[in-house]
């Protein structure tokens, strides 16, 4: 998160160079919380300082991963259908993600309501002492394994690692209705039975069948009052591969919201309905200068206890001693700090 954020985000709070997430008001913690309390359901923690646009009976949040604010803005300018839909909305704020900002770590914030610091789920990988080893988090096996479920397999309850309650089951406590619409090939893996056990599961194939699905149940009368969770990952996976200001990004984004607007916000009449447009993490271009290949920096490898976790952008790294050698390698680029200083300065929540 860069300094211009603070423009549109007052009051950020920064260590050395990074900002900080924010967690009391101003994040997607304090959304998921914000949700609960709207329909009643008990909060985990503080809700979002505005939280008005919720106040409706049927709420909607589509999570696109990987459109950042800062991207959305900046592709506005040169393309109509977000220019669209933007002039619809009565609320364009901007809200912080929480830290390590992936994907497998702000999803299960934004499904139970808890920070990384209290549900425990802190990157894509993670090492587990207990279990003598890296664990991936999305499929729960060894990240060296490549198939899904394999602690669930050998008799190990997910629960073990992941949280047990979501929002949905709160809600469901309430009586309100939940139901959740995933793509096929993300909707059986261990993480996401898990963040949305509670609510009604739908798949889809493409977009056009998720904007269609959610449509109609953002148009049905079978529920007077619901929640609805859908997920969107093209803009991510375009992004990762060809870079946030491409021809082809672009063209994923607009196409996105193109099938929004027709699909949904045009054809909902119902005053008792928000859809809210949110994301998991946003992208940037990083100097090819600033990529550092850990598989072929043997040195490095050889201090270190375990195998590199977490994600690229946020490296988790366990040295057998001292850290001269961390520093050495990563002090002009990035921020190298010590598991202290993350805890004490709030990075994970509280």
């Amino acid at each position: 998160m860069s300094a211009d954020l603070t423009t549109v985000l007052p009051g950020l709070r920064n260590y050395s160079r990074v900002y900080l997430p924010s967690y009391d008001g101003s994040g997607i913690l304090n959304l998921s919380n914000s949700i609960l309390k709207r329909f009643g359901a008990r909060s985990f923690g503080k809700t979002l300082k505005d939280d008005s646009v919720l106040s409706k009976k049927k709420v909607a949040v589509i999570v696109v991963d990987g459109l950042g604010y800062r991207q959305l803005h900046e592709v506005a300018q040169t393309l109509q259908p977000v220019t669209q839909a933007l002039s619809k909305s009565s609320v364009d704020s901007c809200i912080t993600t929480v830290f390590p900002s992936t994907t497998s770590t702000v999803l299960t914030t934004l499904n139970t309501a808890l920070s990384p610091a209290q549900h425990g789920v802190i990157g894509f990988s993670m090492y587990v002492k207990e279990l003598g080893c890296v664990v991936n988090n999305i499929s729960f096996s060894p990240i060296s394994e490549k198939w899904e479920g394999g602690f669930e397999a050998a008799g190990l309850e997910p629960g073990y690692l992941y949280p047990k309650r979501t929002i949905y089951n709160s809600l469901w406590e309430s009586g309100v209705h939940s139901r959740s619409i995933n793509p096929s090939n993300l909707a059986n893996t261990v993480l996401s039975r898990m963040l949305y056990g509670g609510a009604e599961k739908f798949r889809y194939s493409q977009l056009s069948d998720m904007m269609v699905t959610l449509r109609r149940f953002l148009t049905d009368k079978v529920y007077e009052q619901e929640f609805i969770m859908a997920y969107w990952s093209g803009v991510d996976t375009i992004a990762h591969k060809y870079g946030p200001t491409s021809d082809e990004y672009k063209a994923e984004v607009h196409g996105f919201f193109s099938m929004l607007n027709s699909q949904v916000l045009d054809r909902i009449s119902d005053r008792e309905t928000a859809v809210i447009i949110t994301a998991d993490h946003g992208h940037a271009d990083i100097p090819e200068g600033n990529f550092h290949d850990l598989s072929q920096d043997s040195e490095l490898l050889n201090t270190l206890f375990v195998p590199p976790t977490g994600d690229s952008r946020a490296v988790f790294l366990y040295p057998k001693s001292d850290a001269d050698v961390l520093h050495a390698r990563f002090t002009g680029t990035s921020e190298v700090l010590k598991r202290q200083e993350i805890t004490k300065n709030g990075f994970l929540g509280e």
